[in-house]
């Protein structure tokens, strides 16, 4: 299976696509945008929703006294602080609480033979024991490289702290190492514009193989 980079799109892109649509037509927006014109299809019927999203962003910036920061393309595993430590260790146990499922669950199936998906009830679980799991070490260690976080403790123990962090970080990539490509795949995802919609038959059967 091809590993295809999926892109995620603020609201500022989105209304500019909006008005781009609105004077040369979608097709030639999205042609001008490197996009999908699907996708500028589906904004433009969102506009209100994008235009009430923005003023509320603007408006919460300027309430907390806050300086927004722009993160270029492709250095947020440098820069964000989840994408430094916390999701690789969230997306591992949530993984593990999905392999649970689909090997020892008891499944049941429609008329054609197609096993159902979990619950959003089950899902949920999945998600409060994957999140319990990551420690609060490996959140601080993603904001301390990050440049977010200042050490107020003595040194001593902040070196302590940070070399535990390091140690759960290596496990964690080393446990990533050993996982099925295909599996990865599934969690990967930073996009907003794509709803998660179950995993295929297709990925269910190579699963249950191994």
């Amino acid at each position: 299976m091809e590993n295809t980079r999926r892109n995620a799109y603020d609201a500022a892109f989105k209304l500019k696509a909006i008005d781009l649509a609105v004077e040369e037509g979608n097709r030639a927006a999205a042609r001008k945008l490197g996009i999908n014109e699907s996708m500028v299809r589906r904004w433009r019927r969102q506009r209100e929703e994008l235009t009430q999203c923005k003023k509320t962003t603007k408006a919460a910036i300027k309430r907390t006294n806050s300086i927004p920061a722009v993160i270029p393309g492709g250095t947020t595993k440098y820069l964000q602080p989840l994408d430094i430590s916390v999701n690789g260790a969230f997306k591992v146990a949530l993984r593990v609480e999905w392999q649970a499922w689909m090997t020892s669950s008891e499944k049941s199936f429609t008329k054609t033979g197609c096993m159902r998906r979990a619950t959003f009830a089950q899902v949920c679980q999945w998600i409060l024991t994957a999140w319990s799991s990551v420690k609060k070490s490996t959140i601080t260690n993603g904001f301390r490289k990050a440049g977010l976080l200042r050490d107020e403790e003595d040194s001593t123990s902040s070196r302590a702290t940070r070399d535990e962090s390091d140690i759960e970080s290596d496990n964690e990539r080393e446990t990533e190492k050993v996982c099925d490509e295909v599996i990865l795949r599934l969690f990967n995802s930073d996009t907003e514009e794509d709803d998660f919609s179950g995993f295929s038959a297709q990925e269910e059967d190579e699963d249950s193989d191994e």
